[in-house]
């Protein structure tokens, strides 16, 4: 599924959990109209249905203190744009190996 904000990301995320099929992945950029990346990765590591999902942001940014702040809200992988697929492929790789935080 895509969104094209922030908000209405949220709002699919909470559909999913309502049907009791929540995502298992979720990959977003950091900037979005309506809602940045980083305050919809906090909102969902807020929710106890969806806490332990794993959350890669994107982002051209690599400044120090946005990576910091990512971290403390509980990104799973951060990825700076442009990437590679073969980067991606890396990042989907560690997510889907590491133990979910929730079991």
């Amino acid at each position: 599924m895509e969104a094209p904000d922030g908000e209405q990301a949220w709002a699919k995320i909470n559909d999913t959990v309502a049907i009791n099929s929540p995502f298992q992945l979720i990959i977003c950029d950091w900037n979005m109209p309506n809602m940045k990346g980083i305050d919809l990765l906090k909102k969902v590591r807020a929710s106890s249905a969806m806490k332990a999902v794993p959350f890669i942001l994107l982002t051209a940014e690599s400044e120090k203190d946005q990576v910091v702040e990512a971290m403390a809200a509980g990104v799973s992988e951060y990825l700076l744009k442009p990437f590679t697929k073969d980067t991606l492929g890396e990042k989907l790789r560690l997510v889907s190996e590491r133990p979910n935080k929730a079991a």
